[in-house]
C-alpha cells in the first residue's frame, strides 16, 4: 500500500440515475441517486485517476486539446490492445482511471468510497469555482489480480446440421473460432484469456 498523488475529475453521462448530480443554474453537485429528468439538473459520473501506465483492460482518461476552441476536455477510453488504444496510451495527458463511481467499469475498477464522495461535493460546492477536476491525495494499493475476459469482438449465430453454432474473430479480425457448438462458447479456453493488473482504490487521506 502505498500514498500517492491522484485526480478526480468529473465527468456528464447520459445515465438517467447517477450517485453525483450538478444543478446547472447554481453550479453545485448533489449527492446520492440523482435522477437526469430534474429540469435545472444534469447527471455526472466522477473518476480518480493516477499518472500511471495504461495497460490492456485498463480504463484511462484522455484529455483532447480539440480545435479553436472546441472539442476540449477529458474523454474515457479502455485499453483493448489495439492501434488506437496504444497510441491514445503514451499521449500527453493521459491518466490510468483507478475508481469510479461509473458501474459501467466495476469490473475491473473499484467504486468511489462514500466518505470520498461525500467530501468532494463538500469542497466543489464551497470554493464554487466550478472547476471539474482537483488532485487529491489517496492510500492506493496496486495487486495482481487474474480473471477470465472474452477475446471476442464479432460473434455470428449459424446453423450446422440442424443444430446451433457459431464463429468467433477476436480484435484484429483473427478467427478465434469457426461453426463451434453453441454450448462451448463460454468453455473453449482459445476464446478467453488473462485478465489485468487491477488498482485497488483505499481511502482519500
Amino acid at each position: 500500500m502505498s500514498i500517492i498523488k491522484a485526480q478526480w475529475v468529473i465527468l456528464p453521462t447520459d445515465k438517467k440515475l447517477t450517485t453525483i448530480g450538478r444543478y446547472k443554474d447554481s453550479d453545485t453537485l448533489v449527492f446520492n441517486d440523482f435522477v437526469s429528468d430534474i429540469v435545472r439538473g444534469e447527471p455526472y459520473e466522477v473518476y480518480i485517476t493516477v499518472d500511471e501506465p495504461t495497460r490492456f483492460g485498463d480504463w484511462g482518461m484522455g484529455y483532447a486539446i480539440g480545435f479553436r476552441g472546441r472539442g476540449a476536455g477529458n474523454y474515457l477510453w479502455k485499453h483493448i490492445n489495439d492501434s488506437k488504444s496504444i497510441l491514445t496510451a503514451i499521449c500527453e495527458g493521459n491518466r490510468k482511471v483507478v475508481a469510479s463511481t461509473d458501474k459501467d467499469l466495476s469490473d475491473n475498477v473499484p467504486l468511489i468510497d462514500i466518505e470520498f464522495l461525500k467530501s468532494l461535493v463538500f469542497r466543489y460546492n464551497w470554493n464554487g469555482t466550478g472547476q471539474v477536476y482537483g488532485d487529491v491525495l489517496i492510500e492506493y494499493e496496486e495487486c495482481q489480480e487474474y480473471f477470465k475476459k472474452s477475446k471476442i469482438v464479432k460473434l455470428f449465430n449459424e446453423i450446422t446440421d440442424g443444430k446451433p453454432t457459431f464463429t468467433a474473430y477476436g480484435v484484429d479480425g483473427n478467427l478465434l473460432a469457426e461453426n463451434e457448438p453453441y454450448s462451448s462458447l463460454y468453455t473453449l479456453p482459445k476464446l478467453t484469456e488473462a485478465g489485468t493488473v487491477v488498482g485497488k482504490f483505499i481511502k482519500e487521506l
